[in-house]
């Protein structure tokens, strides 16, 4: 959270987040980055959205599983990835392709889960009426 001066002369505390975004095999492809005054709320989208949802861990998955009150034959269905990727997704989110857990992430999301960035970099898992990381 720099100090920066404005144009103006003015400082202002801003927020700056910067996110990898993974390519299918799970290289950094790319950074994005938000920034903005530190008032503001983030509201990934596009790019910073991906990445962000690609920083979720296998705990997050876990929570938000158990907020939804779903097996992971559940999650599964939902998703339409295998038992046995949830497993080892649920086991170390590594293990599993770029693609299945962008579609594991997709069906919680779908489901009601929201993933929140807070502070500067802990993402929290809810349930929420609205769809948005």
């Amino acid at each position: 959270m720099p100090n920066l001066r404005l144009a103006n002369g003015e400082t202002v505390t801003y927020r700056m987040v910067m996110i990898p975004v993974l390519d299918a095999a799970g290289q950094v492809e790319s950074w994005t980055n938000f920034v903005g005054p530190i008032h503001l709320k983030i509201r990934p989208t596009g790019r910073l959205l991906l990445g962000l949802e690609q920083c979720l861990e296998a705990g997050h998955v876990r929570a938000a599983r158990a907020l939804l009150d779903w097996s992971m034959m559940d999650l599964s269905g939902a998703s339409g990835v295998s038992l046995s990727t949830i497993r080892r997704l649920e086991g170390c989110i590594t293990s599993v392709s770029v693609a299945n857990r962008n579609q594991v992430i997709g069906a919680l999301r779908s489901a009601g889960i929201v993933f929140s960035l807070t502070d500067e970099t802990t993402i929290a898992v809810s349930r929420g009426k609205r769809i948005a990381f």
